[in-house]
């Protein structure tokens, strides 16, 4: 970076930002469904525009959510996502044989999403994405979330 470089500006510039939309509209393209997917804003604001690969809720693949249940759980578990499978196992030295026992029957294309007690609701958007992870990246076998 240098004085009269456009990152020593402070401002955004737009062919950074053509470019972007363009390399992930290519990448949307060499995959298998593109249809599933867009290129749209990042859903987070952080200081300048910015473009991610967004995965429409389409299609939507084998899913089971399993509710791990503790002493901070309170109720159901709310979500739109579309599951195949709502399990709840119970927290504790068990988790291990519950988990496997709850998940034991499901196809093996099921992907699985556990929740943990506290949670009370799971966000449909932050499902999808990891849905897009491992539709993109097939090597990927877990992907984790967080709060916020």
């Amino acid at each position: 970076m240098h004085d009269a470089s456009h990152s020593n500006s402070g401002q955004q510039h737009p062919g950074t930002l053509a470019s972007t939309r363009h390399l992930l509209e290519r990448t949307i393209a060499t995959l298998s469904h593109p249809e599933r997917y867009r290129v749209a804003e990042f859903p987070r604001h952080r200081g300048l525009q910015e473009w991610y690969i967004e995965r429409l809720p389409v299609q939507a693949p084998s899913l089971a959510l399993v509710h791990v249940r503790d002493e901070s759980s309170d109720g159901e578990l709310m979500t739109d996502v579309p599951a195949v499978s709502r399990l709840t196992v119970e927290a504790g030295p068990g988790l291990r044989a519950g988990l496997a026992r709850a998940i034991a029957d499901l196809p093996p294309e099921t992907l699985v999403a556990i929740v943990a007690g506290a949670v009370a609701e799971v966000p449909a958007a932050g499902v999808w994405d990891a849905i897009k992870l491992f539709e993109m990246h097939p090597a990927v076998q877990a992907v984790g979330g967080g709060r916020g």
